[in-house]
């Protein structure tokens, strides 16, 4: 209880079935003051994401277990729920949730452009990213800054 300054918590809260229970433990074991910052999957995003890891889910090859994504909204009610304070809700990930399977599939392969390749078209994103809010919030994964 009460022993961590900082928890970063990217892409984990939404692989458990009872995500509050999770939530509920890092606000837990965060200091008085300490900072949480959680990522999840957005559940309506740009690029259909949803679409595709439902998919998955459905046939049996999604490989990262059980997943749910979540609205904007949901995510703040889940938070406040196990007691945080949100201090910061301005974080997502633009980058498109199709690039991300390729990259995935690159690594996987071992394919020597890899690196080069995802690099270009992560620079096009980041720029995007940072002159349009509602573009970016329309990212696959988003964050809130939270606090006990």
């Amino acid at each position: 209880k009460n022993s961590f300054d900082f928890i970063i918590s990217i892409g984990t809260v939404e692989h458990f079935p009872d995500s509050i229970k999770a939530l509920k433990e890092m606000k837990r074991v965060l200091k008085p003051g300490g900072v949480a910052m959680i990522s999840v999957p957005v559940k309506y995003d740009l690029w259909g994401r949803f679409l595709f890891i439902g998919l998955l889910q459905k046939l049996g090859r999604y490989h990262y277990g059980y997943e749910i994504q979540y609205s904007r909204g949901e995510l703040k009610n889940l938070l406040t729920k196990a007691g945080f304070r949100i201090l910061d809700d301005k974080g997502y990930l633009i980058f498109p949730s199709p690039l991300r399977a390729l990259d995935y599939f690159f690594h996987i392969k071992k394919f020597k452009m890899e690196k080069k390749v995802i690099k270009k078209i992560l620079n096009i994103f980041y720029k995007i990213e940072t002159k349009s809010k509602f573009i970016a919030g329309l990212g696959y994964m988003m964050a809130y800054k939270c606090t006990k």
